[in-house]
């Protein structure tokens, strides 16, 4: 929901810590999953930081895609992470400043668009929503 002043980090008894790598192999102790989605809320939630840390899922690539969310907002933060074999980069619409990534990008299969919202007001640029077809 947004409210990331509330978020703790995982607890489950499928893995002894909340590392991205652990987490994996516990929820593939019950499943083959072969996608996940980590979102890096350092990231998305501080634009200065100059990319994602994939320290923590490495371990996962061999084995699943993921879908990574870190509050990319700049072309050379997508093509950094499209360098990177079995990441899928996730361009939330809350962290751009307008569509101009969205238009530049949306032709790439690798993309993948969240449109955020909090209650139902839409977090980005009014354009992201209202431009169906750059989806």
């Amino acid at each position: 929901m947004g409210e990331r002043d509330r978020y703790r980090p995982i607890e489950t008894p499928l893995s002894p810590t909340a590392g991205p790598a652990d987490v994996a192999r516990g929820l593939w102790g019950i499943y083959p999953f072969d996608t996940f989605y980590i979102a890096d809320l350092d990231a998305i939630q501080n634009p200065d930081l100059t990319g994602a840390d994939l320290t923590g899922i490495e371990p996962l690539l061999d084995r699943s895609e993921i879908w990574l969310d870190a509050g990319f907002s700049q072309l050379r933060q997508f093509e950094a992470i499209l360098a990177v074999k079995g990441i899928r980069p996730v361009l939330g619409s809350e962290s751009q400043r307008d569509a101009s990534l969205l238009r530049h990008l949306r032709s790439d299969p690798r993309l993948v668009l969240s449109l955020d919202f909090r209650g139902d007001e839409f977090i980005g640029p009014s354009s992201i929503l209202e431009n169906d077809a750059d989806w």
